[in-house]
């Protein structure tokens, strides 16, 4: 078999193994669903719920609740990725609090 053919077979192997672990059904009405340090999001195509971990430093976030991101850890807040005119996206990244720019 080609080096690359088993190398893609390899690699989503891999990934779906690691989505498999990462999966855990949650109730996205109720927070306590999943552990501390993480919120109930749904998977791209809305077949299902994970718990997934708090945003990072660096990590995409949203600055409010949505059912496909979580907020970020303590510590952090979401800066959005998008201003224009009378619109700000509600997704963004991660950074520390004091490295935010001060609105005003």
């Amino acid at each position: 078999m080609n080096l690359q053919i088993v190398s893609y077979i390899a690699i989503a192997w891999i990934t779906l193994t690691c989505m498999q672990l990462a999966t855990t059904d949650c109730d996205m009405t109720n927070s306590s669903s999943c552990p501390v340090g993480t919120c109930c999001v749904h998977d791209l195509l809305y077949s299902s719920t994970t718990c997934r971990h708090l945003g990072q430093d660096g990590a995409s976030c949203t600055i409010r609740p949505t059912s496909l991101e979580c907020a970020c850890a303590d510590g952090l807040v979401c800066l959005t990725n998008i201003h224009g005119g009378h619109f700000s996206s509600v997704y963004g990244k991660c950074v520390r609090k004091y490295d935010a720019p001060i609105e005003g």
